[in-house]
């Protein structure tokens, strides 16, 4: 291009408006930055003639071949070298070794003279002597460190008529640092710089002079006009050749099309899953493409994509033949011709045989038949249109006349209903008042004759009074005290504030019915001897859906009107139920505060005298019970003695339901008072008290105990003579009656709910159940420490005594087990290890029920109180690790109360497989499998590298290095299906799934792996995995963070107890990750590996959700630690596929939330912190 270079001048700008280009054809063209250049490579080449030509980055090689075709095409002795790793670097990014194939393959036709180097720009450096390369082409790292060092570091290699290119001199963008170096090189005379295309500099390591050419005299000693002129003219080449390449393009495009099939995928279709073909356009073509295997089912259909441009496409054969030309298949009727997509049959051929699909088709693109097609299309358009408005305005008047029609009907219809509606809305009132009416009767009846009855045994009847006397006495005489009848009526108002509103009359409404025993009929106000009668029996469906199991409650409700005169004081609300008196549920002062919302006849509220009562803020889980701080043994019963009597009016006394069971020794009086106000509070009230004590020296206690068995027929007390807490607890299992037991500390409370809780538990079909609990402050009186627990977790209760109050069992369970008197101290813990051997169904109650005192001496007080505990707790683990055969020790924790359970020496070692997918990261690859191999003390191990396309000469060593199986996985990348092809090659009985940015750091990891693998009942176990900082990154996962799941306690420190022991002692969990996860080899193809159709995450959550599904359970064991060093692996995007496809498969057993995982603390955090306030 030499020969137009312009001499001086004004440039010819207007050309770059519509450049024609006439210099050569350049071979290599991408439309870049570079190719703005090519022209100006070409004649730099042709004018310098260097004797060594060398560039440094070549990437895809179109400056480096534009410099090569140049040389080829002037016939001159250059030898060329490209240098470049072909990874990438921090602003091109990485890529595959594709791109350095495609190079070497083109740089072929010029191997005479041109030699790639495949290594770093310094390794290259000895390639070369000094004093060797006339040009030097510098595009390599761009950073301002990287560019200096790549310039001085190839100085020394630099002829004395040598020059050197730099591109990017113009970018200042980001960490862009060639600009930098360009400004301490240029100087006037031997530098020039061309400003677009992100900017060429050509430096001349010597000031021009009378030997260098004239085009390189030109270029260096221009002034400013000139300059402004040479750059003009390569400017306007650039564009012509950018427009000539564009125009050649278009043509081609014009010419060809390209047909795109895609094949569905689980009913999808994505551009992953489709086969390529180029086809001539305007003629009619056979085209033909590989099917992959398995994609004839029969569900889905192929569509085709024929191309972008607006066409008329005709298909006149669609077939499917074998690679042996075999016919199978071929589309039949114009129906299957007429669309861009064909159902396929499932076709049953021979594993591994090559499909084809055979399509005939023309893509006509011509404006004529275009617009004969658009044309005739929107004739049928118009037709149809204009039959459907026809259609349109037929029926729109048919659906006017319709209406009028309706409406008409309506109007008539409302009149009636509303007619009927009074009506029935009398006939109702007459009904209800009738039933009450008649129930009020009844009850009158009964009273009279009881009275007549009384009264004609009486000797005054029989000798003085007549008949017409005992008439007018029964008249005036006053209402006999109601009878206590079977079944607790539950009287409940809805608007208690209406009280003390200033009206002359007051409205109620509510609802009443009784648990067991008649039923309500009838509910009245009464004033005086003034009776109102409630309209009862009105539909309560809020009610009902509160208390599903009693039919009853769907029709409780009562509304009445009640007049309200200024000498009104006193109004009292009583129920009638069938067959029975009337009974006083509600007696108000007009002139008190308002009664409370929520009544039951079944549990009275026990007052302390006001001197006495504690006012406390309501606990943030429950409320503050009822506390005496000062009681004496002699106070007990009078403060108690009116409310037992209450207690006996409503409870079934011969049938209790729920026993409870305390130990006593030495009990101060004031704690059997709160104990035994806490179980008078109870909403549930049938049931009893079994006291024995262990041998008090206390009197009081004794005196205690023997008024109260005497004051209730419900309380039953046993002396015992001092025989120790299990021995005591065993005796009291032989006097209960109850259906469930219930155990109650001396010291402690339960809240009023608590026993209807646990009973409304164990009806759903569980044997065993537990409450959560918090703690009594007995000194500040508060309730404190709250202790929020799981689901029933066996793995976890070996470690962590967690389960604790309340527990309530069923009593023939209890009666077999029994307490073993050799664990005194901790026999609640051993007696619920060999409660969970027996396989009862164990429930859990996610609410405070139960008050656990904090008194001098308890662990309730400090957890380093009564370190013999910690013995026996061992102990007892032992001998039930013995009794279900696990091969185990457990020994002392870290913290107090806390085990290990530590596998025993094993006779045989099965097989382990360890799976790990990696890709280059030969720093990440190296520390991974030195830590596996040197720290790991399992001596029964295969390593499984799966390898996506590694071209890093360091890891490719190293797995020469090490002794591993090598198998090749191809791009793209996919988590699961590199696992599952490690899984299908491997020869152990056990996989271990491993991540390569992980570092093992705990001799035995495997050892406590294989341990729970070995169960057969566990699916997975997972490990203990930390931060580079020592913090923990995994400690098992939990359902329902951030909408999903996401791993429990990040940034907790490693050595720490975490929540009661959570992170400490090995437990269930609801998944783990499987960045290092083991799983015994059947039951990963038994339950369908790991799903796929998830890219980067999830995986290991969909699968630890199915084996869930199965029953087995999730084990996360802290006795297998590994750092992961997750940054290093982890994608930089969030994958909104794979978390969608987890929610359509898995949402509504998030949902429903974890049952590892207390639904009373915080899932957003996923710390153990109490949730927030709803």
């Amino acid at each position: 291009m030499k020969e137009q270079l312009p001499e001086s001048g004004t440039p010819d700008f207007t050309k770059l408006l519509s450049p024609t280009y006439i210099g050569p054809e350049i071979g290599r063209y991408f439309g870049e930055a570079w190719s703005m250049h090519l022209p100006f490579a070409w004649d730099l080449i042709a004018e310098f003639k260097p004797r060594v030509f060398v560039e440094l980055g070549v990437y895809k090689g179109e400056s480096y071949f534009g410099f090569c075709q140049s040389v080829a095409e002037h016939g001159l002795a250059t030898r060329c070298y490209g240098v470049d790793t072909w990874r990438g670097d921090i602003h091109m990014g990485s890529y595959g070794p594709e791109i350095g194939g495609e190079v070497e393959q083109y740089n072929r036709r010029y191997s005479s003279f041109s030699k790639l180097l495949k290594m770093t720009f310094d390794e290259a450096l000895s390639d070369f002597a000094d004093d060797t390369i006339d040009l030097l082409h510098i595009d390599g790292g761009h950073q301002y460190e990287e560019v200096k060092h790549d310039f001085e570091s190839w100085l020394p290699k630099l002829s004395k008529r040598s020059i050197v290119l730099l591109h990017d001199v113009t970018v200042k963008e980001a960490d862009f640092g060639v600009w930098r170096l360009w400004q301490e090189i240029a100087r006037k005379g031997n530098s020039f710089v061309f400003q677009f295309g992100h900017g060429l500099g050509l430096w001349k390591r010597n000031l021009v002079s009378k030997e260098d050419s004239p085009f390189i005299q030109d270029l260096l000693r221009a002034d400013e006009s000139r300059q402004c002129e040479i750059t003009a003219h390569y400017a306007i080449a650039a564009a012509a050749l950018n427009s000539a390449k564009a125009e050649e393009k278009r043509q081609q495009d014009i010419k060809t099309g390209r047909l795109q099939v895609f094949m569905p995928r689980a009913g999808r279709y994505s551009p992953d899953d489709c086969c390529t073909s180029t086809f001539r356009k305007a003629t009619w073509r056979r085209i033909e493409v590989d099917l992959p295997l398995g994609v004839g089912d029969g569900t889905a259909p192929l569509r085709f994509d024929p191309g972008n441009e607006i066409g008329v496409i005709q298909i006149a054969r669609i077939q499917v033949r074998m690679a042996t030309n075999q016919l199978i298949w071929r589309a039949r009727g114009v129906a299957e011709l007429a669309q861009l997509e064909v159902l396929l049959p499932r076709i049953d051929v021979a594993s591994g045989s090559p499909l084809k699909l055979e399509i005939w088709l023309r893509l006509d693109i011509g404006p004529e038949t275009v617009a004969e097609c658009f044309a005739a299309l929107q004739s049928r358009q118009r037709a149809a249109l204009a039959k459907r408005e026809a259609q349109l305005r037929e029926t729109e008047q048919q659906r006017a006349a319709l209406e009028n029609n309706l409406r008409v009907a309506l109007d008539e219809h409302q009149a009636e209903l509303a007619a009927h509606r009074s009506e029935l809305g009398r006939l109702e009132r007459e009904v209800w008042e009738n039933r009450v009416r008649r129930a009020d009767f009844g009850a009158r009846l009964k009273e009279r004759e009881k009275w007549i009855t009384e009264l004609q045994e009486s000797l005054v009847w029989k000798a003085v009074k007549p008949l017409w006397k005992a008439e007018r006495h029964l008249s005036r005489r006053k209402a006999a005290k109601p009878e206590p009848a079977a079944g607790e009526i539950v009287f409940v108002l809805d608007g208690p504030g209406i009280w003390n509103a200033r009206r002359d009359s007051v409205k109620l409404t509510g609802w009443c019915f009784t648990r067991g025993g008649p039923q309500v009929v009838g509910v009245r106000a009464k004033i005086g001897r003034k009776s109102y009668f409630a309209c009862y029996g009105l539909q309560r469906a809020d009610v009902a859906k509160t208390a599903m199991t009693d039919p009853a409650t769907l029709y409780s409700g009562f509304s009445l009107r009640v007049p309200v005169a200024p000498e009104t004081s006193v109004i009292r609300l009583e129920a009638i139920t069938h067959n029975g008196p009337w009974r006083l549920v509600l007696e108000h002062s007009l002139a008190a505060p308002a009664p409370p919302r929520h009544r039951s006849t079944s549990a009275p509220t026990i007052e302390p005298p006001p001197t006495e009562r504690l006012d406390r803020p309501i606990h943030a889980n429950g409320s503050q019970p009822v506390l005496y701080p000062t009681v004496s043994a002699d106070e007990v019963l009078p403060l108690l003695g009116p409310h037992i009597q209450q207690h006996l009016a409503r409870a079934n006394v011969a049938k209790p339901i729920i026993t409870v069971i305390t130990p006593t020794f030495n009990t101060a009086p004031r704690w059997f008072v709160e104990a035994r106000a806490s179980l008078l509070n109870q909403s549930f009230t049938d049931w009893e008290w079994c006291l024995v004590d262990d041998g008090s020296q206390d009197m009081q206690t004794k005196r205690i105990l023997e008024s109260l068995a005497q004051a209730h027929p419900n309380i039953h007390v046993k002396l015992s003579s001092s025989k120790g807490i299990s021995a005591a607890a065993n005796e009291a299992l032989e006097m209960t009656r109850g259906e469930f037991v219930c155990f109650l500390d001396h010291d402690d409370l339960l809240a009023p709910e608590a026993l209807q809780a646990m009973y409304d538990k164990l009806s759903q079909g569980f044997d065993v159940v537990y409450s959560d609990e918090d703690k009594l402050d007995d000194n500040r009186r508060l309730l404190t420490e709250p202790f929020f627990k799981p689901d029933w977790s066996p793995e976890y209760f070996r470690g962590a005594m967690y389960v604790g109050h309340l527990l309530c069992l069923r009593r023939d369970l209890a009666c077999r087990v029994r307490f073993d008197t050799n664990f005194d101290g901790v026999q609640d813990f051993e007696f619920m290890l060999r409660v969970g051997e027996t396989g009862a169904r164990i429930g859990h109650v996610p609410r405070i029920l139960y008050h656990w005192r904090k008194t001098p001496g308890s662990i309730a007080e400090t957890s380093a109180a009564k370190p013999q505990a910690a013995v026996l707790q061992e102990k007892a683990v032992n001998a039930h690790l013995q009794r279900v055969n696990l091969p185990a020790e457990a020994r002392a924790g870290s913290a107090p109360h806390r085990l290990r359970i530590v596998p025993k020496p094993r006779s045989s070692s099965p097989k382990i497989s360890i799976t790990v997918p990696t890709r280059d990261s030969p720093d990440l690859l190296a520390r991974c499998l030195k830590s596996l191999f040197e720290t790991t003390a399992y001596p029964n191990y295969e390593v499984i590298l799966v390898d996506n396309d590694t071209g890093d000469a360091q890891a490719l060593e190293l797995m020469r290095h090490y002794p591993v199986t090598r198998i090749y996985l191809p791009n793209p990348f996919n988590f699961s299906r590199a696992n599952n092809l490690a899984a299908r090659r491997a020869d152990g009985e056990y996989l271990v799934f491993l991540n390569n940015d992980t570092e093992i750091i705990s001799r035995e990891w495997l050892d406590h792996l294989l341990y729970y693998a070995e169960q057969r009942d566990v699916g997975a176990v997972g490990a203990l995995l930390l931060h580079d900082d020592g913090s923990v990154q995994h400690a098992g996962v939990i359902l329902g963070m951030r909408g999903t799941a996401d791993h429990s306690m990040r940034g907790f420190r490693a050595k720490s107890d975490g929540y009661a022991g959570s992170l400490s002692c090995a437990r269930e969990v609801s998944a783990v990750t499987a960045a290092c996860m083991a799983v015994r080899k059947s039951t990963f193809f038994e339950v369908g590996e790991l799903n796929e159709h998830f890219f980067t995450i999830y995986q290991d959550l969909d699968f630890c959700l199915r084996l869930r599904e199965r029953g087995l359970r999730i084990i996360w064991t802290p006795q297998a630690v590994l750092l992961h060093h997750e940054s290093l692996s982890r994608q930089s995007y969030y994958d909104v596929v794979d978390r969608y496809l987890l929610l359509d498969q898995w949402e509504e057993v998030i949902q429903r939330g974890d049952p590892y995982y207390n639904r009373n603390l915080n899932v957003e955090r996923g710390d153990y912190s109490l949730a927030p306030e709803r």
